[in-house]
């Protein structure tokens, strides 16, 4: 399952990340600057949908029709609610950054909203039935058309429209196959008991989302609205390259993690399996950050060409958010399992606290002193969830994070190492310095990867 999980996300932030080197060779950084500044609105609002009421059904061994018809009605309905908002605020919001064709841009991306509705009872049902394989399929079939799609358009000179296109059609033909392959009606039959229990446990989750979703926009917000339109737009790629990893983690623990911690009622045996999950994750997650950081400038740069150096410098800073929120997601998927959905609101509200205000007095001191204390944000709020995470799993704050970064100091080797060696091999050949200090950092990770399944078989 989370191989078919990891495969699925996998795949499917590869795809993107394809879509990102080929469009950022033909489109422009102000292209990207555009949807970066309503992606607050469009993410927000997709979210909203859900608002966590599908996570409630996990919990339920059994799931009667009327609850799946029931997160249906609502899905639909809020949908329609919240494009029918977006429709009519869509001139507010381009006067407010002084970008007439955020107007359009708004109102046909924003349908996004109601096929998202759609979509969300048929995702539920096949990832309630562990139907990771097919879910795989279609994410990577779905993605594939749209990235198609929208370099098609971008050698026609779209512009920004291929970046809007490629998301609508990505959406649609996800939402097609889901109901090709679930064959699901909904009977349109709505309950009130089915609706206040999704809703109490739901609502918490929602709020703890929406509260992650504001702060993780909001970021290039304030960029945009404080620093030039290509100093965003370079921000905003180095953070769509960023949540790559962060993305891949948490969609693997939320749909593997959480679904099957969730049936796991002992105690002992829950911490035991949150324990090795931590393990993993940890090496992963700071092998794979410390990597980024060090080769991002220098790749992008190629890759993307010059013209987007600016964003592999923030990039190989910005990256380094995915240790400590790795950390953070695997806590709150042991809390969500555990029921604690308050809990989560909570720590996610501490944290989003932390990022606005950090970055509002931070903002105007520069881009990288508003990274840095992104970074500095995210260290604390992890330690803060970490703790709680400690007092409702009765376990030690230290094993926890033991667990963690057990081999972190080991993964600062090779990173020393290269840090010597980087400038003078990429100024010898740029091939030969990718393959060797990917090697490296490779060989070191197959190492430490032996150990942990050696002492986890102990």
């Amino acid at each position: 399952d989370y191989i078919w999980a990891f495969l699925m996300s996998a795949m499917k932030i590869i795809l993107q990340a394809g879509a990102i080197v080929l469009l950022g060779r033909i489109l422009q950084p102000e292209d990207f600057g555009l949807i970066g500044m309503i992606s607050i609105f469009i993410a927000f609002s997709t979210m909203l949908v859900d608002s966590g009421m599908g996570a409630s059904l996990f919990r339920k061994q059994n799931v009667d029709e009327v609850e799946y018809s029931t997160l249906f009605i609502y899905n639909i309905v809020i949908s329609i609610t919240l494009y029918i908002l977006l429709y009519f605020i869509a001139p507010l919001i381009a006067a407010f950054y002084n970008q007439p064709s955020l107007v359009l841009i708004i109102r046909i991306l924003s349908l996004n909203i109601i096929i998202n509705a759609i979509s969300r009872c048929q995702y539920t049902k096949l990832l309630k039935a562990f139907k990771y394989k097919e879910l795989s399929i279609i994410t990577i079939l779905a993605n594939a058309i749209a990235i198609c799609t929208a370099v098609i358009l971008a050698l026609n000179d779209f512009g920004v429209w291929s970046l809007v296109y490629m998301q609508l059609s990505e959406m649609f033909i996800a939402t097609l196959l889901y109901i090709i392959l679930n064959r699901y009606i909904p009977s349109f039959r709505f309950s009130l008991t089915a609706f206040k229990e999704q809703f109490s446990f739901g609502i918490n989750l929602f709020g703890a989302t929406a509260l992650k979703t504001i702060s993780d926009n909001i970021q290039s917000n304030i960029v945009a609205k404080v620093m030039p339109l290509s100093v965003t737009g370079c921000f905003v790629q180095a953070q769509r390259i960023q949540h790559v990893p962060s993305l891949i983690f948490m969609s693997v623990l939320d749909k593997v993690m959480f679904p099957k911690l969730s049936l796991v009622k002992n105690r002992d045996d829950l911490a035991k399996k949150f324990f090795q999950t931590l393990s993993w994750v940890g090496l992963l997650a700071i092998s794979i950050s410390l990597y980024i950081s060090q080769v991002a400038t220098e790749l992008i740069s190629f890759i993307l060409t010059s013209k987007w150096e600016f964003a592999g410098k923030i990039l190989s800073l910005l990256i380094l958010v995915v240790i400590p929120d790795s950390l953070r997601i695997c806590c709150r998927n042991i809390l969500k399992s555990l029921g604690y959905s308050r809990v989560i609101l909570n720590s996610e509200l501490f944290l989003s606290v932390l990022i606005i205000v950090s970055i509002c007095f931070f903002a105007s001191c520069g881009i990288y002193a508003m990274v840095s204390m992104i970074i500095f944000s995210y260290l604390i709020g992890t330690l803060y969830i970490v703790y709680v995470t400690s007092k409702r799993l009765n376990c030690l704050f230290y094993n926890i994070l033991q667990s963690y970064a057990k081999y972190v100091f080991i993964l600062l080797f090779p990173y020393i190492i290269c840090a010597f060696v980087k400038d003078a091999l990429f100024e010898y050949n740029f091939f030969f310095a990718v393959v060797i200090i990917s090697a490296f950092y490779f060989l070191v990770l197959l190492f430490l990867g032996y150990k942990l399944v050696k002492s986890t078989k102990e």
